[in-house]
């Protein structure tokens, strides 16, 4: 039923109802001059379409009859994040508000900067992974400016996926510079669902343990589920069971700072 997407939307309007929109983003399917009609219907709805959000699609290996995907290259990347970029400032100009919103997987692949933290908006979707990494970075800024007196804790390591690392890294080496620390990002490759799949929030418990052993581990909170299961079924409990050192979870940049540094 996506052809009468605009109908159903316009049920909602009518009732009063604001929503947030997200494109899955799919190289020959929806990119392009497709991508540029989803912006212009549903920037011509706002305020009634608050954000869009537009994320690129991930493929695992587990794919068997099913319609051939590709994924994004560096190049098709880097031309989505200069033409949203164009739509951004044209939003921010018309509205104050940025609208559209790129998933971090495109400035990452692209190997493109991140916008500035306000044109966020205050990440209204950063469930849907819109602006996971730069809320981090501005979380660690803030909160390392207020620790100048800590001293670091013991030496650990913290699994991300292999997207992150490259942006994380930089932040611990100058925090192991600046404070004397010995602790480590790992990334972490997803041998589970294989294929493209490299963000922490997809790590499972078997992955992590086949490539981090022995010393303390901070494990973001994200790759565990509210009942603390790992995607692939394993508990946090069965996790610590075979894990070989101590086991510790941080929930954003703030507590895991604490878990580096104490006083």
């Amino acid at each position: 039923f996506a052809g009468q997407l605009m109908e159903r939307l316009q049920l909602l309007f009518d009732a009063g109802i604001q929503v947030h929109t997200q494109i899955v983003c799919c190289p020959g399917y929806n990119d392009g001059e497709i991508l540029a009609k989803s912006f212009h219907d549903l920037y011509a709805q706002y305020p009634n379409v608050l954000t869009m959000a537009v994320v690129p699609v991930g493929t695992t290996k587990h794919r068997e009859h099913l319609t051939q995907l590709a994924t994004f290259t560096k190049e098709q990347a880097a031309e989505v994040v200069e033409q949203v970029t164009a739509w951004q400032e044209r939003c921010r100009k018309e509205t104050g508000k940025t609208f559209i919103y790129l998933g971090d997987e495109f400035y990452l692949l692209a190997e493109k900067p991140f916008p500035p933290t306000e044109w966020y908006d205050g990440f209204p979707q950063l469930e849907n992974g819109i602006g996971l990494t730069a809320n981090f970075m501005l979380e660690w800024d803030e909160a390392l400016a207020q620790m100048q007196s800590f001293h670091p804790a013991e030496p650990a390591v913290i699994p991300v996926g292999e997207g992150a690392y490259r942006v994380l890294e930089p932040l611990m080496t100058k925090l192991n510079s600046q404070f004397g620390s010995e602790h480590r990002f790992v990334p972490v490759p997803n041998s589970f669902f294989g294929g493209k799949v490299n963000v922490t929030g997809l790590l499972t418990g078997s992955d992590i343990l086949a490539n981090v052993q022995d010393k303390k581990i901070i494990l973001p909170d994200v790759v565990l589920n509210n009942d603390k299961l790992f995607l692939d079924d394993m508990s946090l409990a069965q996790f610590k069971e075979r894990y070989h050192g101590k086991v510790e979870i941080a929930k954003g940049a703030k507590e895991l700072l604490h878990l580096l540094l104490e006083r």
